[in-house]
Order: C-alpha cells, then structure tokens, then sequence
C-alpha cells in the first residue's frame, strides 16, 4: 500500500469511524471521572 492511498484511510478512519470511537471513548470517560 503506497503512502496516498494509506492518508486516504486515515482521513476516512478519522472522519467516519473515528468519529464514533471517539463519541464512544467520551462516554467511557465520562462514565469513569
């Protein structure tokens, strides 16, 4: 895989699914403090 197409899938990762990890990670945190 060359460095372009693996920036696209972390651009994407980090726009879509991220996102929601993100969202997620969050709420555990929230949850432990």
């Amino acid at each position: 895989m060359d460095m372009k197409n693996k920036n696209v899938l972390i651009t994407g990762a980090t726009s879509g699914i991220g996102y929601e990890f993100a969202k997620i990670f969050a709420e555990k945190i929230i949850i432990l403090y």
